[in-house]
């Protein structure tokens, strides 16, 4: 029997091997608390080529608080990863970050406050969570239905699906055109086909086109753009 399929938020935006100017060293400020302070490692990673790549660790207090000072020279992906339990994903460049996180499960409660690419970061997060629950619910009904035998049931869950997945991209679509061409936008592409959205994707590549963030990641991402592939 046929599945419903998940479509999570993943980050498929890596950078390519093309080499980009580099800008004057930014020094920035990592702040925040661990809810439920643990004695392992909590490790600040970088998203690499095609890996995440370990830059340090981060002390933390018996308290639950730290404080993390790093230098950067341009908007990247990154994430702090605490105690391999919880995972938050950051970008990051100028500004100082502070971060509240559980830090004791996958699905514990973030916040992150500091910088509009991370205010646009948690809105696409919190979309993509409401939408999960939506699906899992769904896969649910279908697992009894299935269950049951019951043909019926089955194609009706199947046509919510399709309902619920377009409205959840028209969602995405409006989020995405507020955030100009932030780095967060390069988060959310990953929801949408290039054969069924190819017109927004290809709006998306002019808009970095004509106005792209000073980001390795940029490159990668107008290759993937329909209109940067036409010109190739």
């Amino acid at each position: 029997m046929k599945q419903i399929i998940l479509q999570t938020l993943i980050l498929v935006i890596l950078w390519s091997c093309n080499q980009q100017p580099s800008m004057d060293p930014t020094d920035i400020v990592l702040r925040g608390t661990v809810n439920f302070p643990e004695s392992g490692l909590v490790l600040l990673e970088e998203f690499g080529n095609k890996e995440v790549v370990v830059l340090d660790t981060v002390a933390v207090q018996p308290s639950g608080e730290f404080e993390h000072e790093m230098s950067l020279s341009e908007p990247g992906f990154y994430r702090l990863n605490f105690y391999n339990k919880q995972m938050v994903n950051l970008i990051l460049y100028q500004d100082d970050l502070t971060i509240e996180a559980d830090g004791n499960a996958s699905g514990g409660a973030v916040t992150v406050k500091g910088s509009k690419d991370m205010d646009y970061l948690m809105e696409i997060n919190q979309l993509v969570q409401d939408f999960q629950q939506k699906v899992s619910s769904l896969n649910d009904q279908y697992g009894q239905a299935n269950a049951n035998g019951d043909q019926g049931e089955m194609d009706r869950i199947r046509s919510q699906f399709e309902v619920e997945n377009k409205q959840h991209k028209e969602l995405l679509k409006q989020k995405v055109r507020q955030m100009g061409n932030s780095l967060a936008v390069l988060q959310v592409v990953g929801n949408f086909s290039p054969e069924e959205d190819y017109q927004f994707l290809d709006s998306l590549g002019i808009l970095f086109a004509n106005n792209p963030p000073d980001s390795k990641h940029t490159t990668r991402f107008l290759s993937l753009c329909p209109s940067s592939s036409k010109k190739r």
